[in-house]
């Protein structure tokens, strides 16, 4: 179990709540509620967040995970892979409106260009049969 894990387990504990309701309020499953105790798998900070609120704990679980990862740039072995991206995801870079804005613009780019290729693909005859049976049709409403 790690430091995160531990504190969550106390203070869902001090509540009187099992994992199965605070699962419920949350609106997770209760293994994942597990996962986070036992440290298999690592909240993200907004989820750590909705932890305390629906705890009653303030920051404390938020301000420990920020704590314990945002930064770090190595994983546990319990950790899930995706917890070594997580904290370049968090970090207050990526959080910025001017980043923001350039991904929203490449996202955007992105579309664009897939569905650019999606109306070539659809406009475009897959086969020389295809063409020769398209030209013979409009031949024939001549």
């Amino acid at each position: 179990m790690n430091e995160f894990g531990q504190k969550l387990k106390e203070l869902r504990n001090a509540k009187g709540l099992s994992q199965v309701a605070l699962a419920r309020r949350v609106g997770f499953s209760a293994s994942l509620i597990g996962h986070y105790e036992t440290g298999r798998q690592l909240p993200r900070l907004e989820v750590a967040a909705r932890l305390d609120e629906h705890l009653g704990s303030g920051t404390t679980l938020a301000d420990l995970r920020k704590q314990l990862f945002v930064g770090s740039t190595t994983a546990s072995p319990t950790e899930s892979p995706a917890a070594n991206v997580a904290p370049l995801v968090e970090s207050d870079l990526l959080a910025s409106p001017k980043v923001q804005a350039a991904l929203d613009t490449l996202r955007h780019a992105l579309v664009v260009e897939a569905i650019a290729k999606a109306r070539a693909t659809a406009e475009t005859p897959t086969s020389p049969a295809d063409r020769s049976g398209s030209d013979a049709a409009a031949r024939s409403l001549s």
